[in-house]
């Protein structure tokens, strides 16, 4: 057990993300356009998610409109690249999604067209095209991590920032149904984001901006809200009403983590399709393509091989199973490819596989499951006579670590 750190409160409040949400045309992209020509702010980046606003209200500002590809991977990246840009002489820099409603609906339609893709989902289109396919919740799970990536990143970053979204007056509805002449408001956002962020504007045409909700000591919230200026409603909102008092600094937020735990000590099989979406493919069936393209030229002992190993593994973690097949299959046929670009002959006799290269394959298996002994490989990268010596071929699939 570690000693207890501890350390005395600051009293200062840390950088805000606001979420601006409301009506269509209400003017929510000129309020947080504008406060790019704000003297207290830095550098501000738009993140134009399918709005088309960004090039077209170039007069409201210097901001900076961030090139994407419109894939979740390339926005999470130049996400990143933009939060790692440091303030210069103080002044905090400001990142703008515009708008999140539609990075929700992405994440939703992924959601809905993986449970689509399931077999259980196959198995219902295929007695009727047109029946509803319900999303599981481990979907569901899958598309509020990714959510929670973009809000998480942009809660602990020592800048501003601003999520517009969708709002509106909807039918109220209880148990499923809707109640009669009656309404409430609705934010076209993951449910959990009021909550997450530091501050809450509504805008309703035309152009304006209440405070709806916020997190601080020194800012009452009457009910109804509490309008604001209508020409510089999110300046006047961050840095006299939020940071008048004591002023901002860095953002002390540290985001609970699961990344030091493997998914057996959370209790969790690992998903094979977000395994292969992290590995750098679109999905596990373009995975399985480019490897079987790999292998199309591994001879067939080592598939003999690699097919028996898999069944004897199989028997515990089908998911682990498959991932660590998938690995040595690639890394035979690199391997393999490697002896004959050397001259030197392939390993082409049973004898051979079960005696060398095998060995390194149950090594590799053990380091998976964290039990491989002390001096064993922690991946199938021993030499034929399985003395543990590194392969150094340049040209094999995998770099250590993987």
């Amino acid at each position: 057990m570690s000693a207890l750190r501890t350390r005395k409160p600051t009293g200062q409040v840390a950088w805000p993300l606001i979420l601006v949400e409301g009506e269509e045309k209400a003017g929510k992209s000129v309020a947080t356009y504008s406060l790019s020509r704000s003297p207290h702010v830095g550098r501000t980046f738009v993140f134009d998610l399918g709005e088309g606003t960004a090039d077209e209200y170039a007069e409201l500002g210097p901001y900076e409109v961030v090139e994407h590809a419109g894939t979740f991977t390339d926005l999470l990246d130049q996400l990143r690249a933009a939060c790692a840009i440091p303030a210069v002489d103080g002044k905090p820099n400001v990142i703008i999604i515009d708008d999140a409603s539609a990075l929700w609906a992405l994440l939703k339609d992924w959601a809905s067209a993986r449970a689509r893709q399931s077999r259980a989902g196959k198995r219902t289109l295929a007695a009727d095209p047109d029946a509803e396919v319900d999303v599981s919740m481990n979907l569901w799970n899958d598309a509020k991590d990714r959510w929670n990536q973009i809000v998480n990143l942009l809660r602990t970053w020592p800048g501003i920032g601003l999520v517009i979204a969708k709002g509106r007056e909807v039918s109220k509805v209880a148990g499923g149904v809707p109640v009669a002449g009656q309404t409430e408001w609705s934010v076209d956002v993951q449910k959990t984001t009021p909550a997450a962020v530091s501050a809450w504007v509504r805008m309703r045409r035309p152009h304006t901006a209440t405070l709806i909700g916020v997190r601080s000591l020194h800012v009452e919230v009457p009910n109804g809200g509490l309008l604001l200026p209508a020409d510089n409603p999110l300046e006047h909102l961050i840095f006299e009403l939020l940071g008048g008092g004591t002023g901002f600094t860095e953002s002390l937020r540290i985001m609970p983590s699961l990344a030091d735990m493997t998914p057996e000590d959370r209790g969790e099989t690992p998903d094979p399709e977000a395994q292969a979406k992290a590995g750098g493919w679109d999905g596990l069936a373009q995975q399985a393509e480019a490897w079987n393209a790999v292998l199309a030229g591994v001879d067939t002992v080592v598939l003999r091989r690699l097919k028996r190993w898999k069944a004897d593994h199989a028997k515990g973690s089908t998911v682990a199973a498959h991932t660590a097949t998938v690995h040595a299959r690639a890394w035979f046929a690199a391997h393999r490819q490697a002896q004959v670009a050397r001259g030197e002959d392939p390993f082409d006799t049973e004898v051979e596989v079960e005696g060398s290269d095998g060995e390194a394959v149950d090594g590799y298996v053990r380091s998976l499951a964290e039990e491989a002994p002390d001096g064993a490989a922690a991946h199938p990268e021993q030499d034929r006579a399985g003395n543990g010596q590194q392969d150094t071929d340049p040209g094999r699939p995998f770099g250590e670590g993987d």
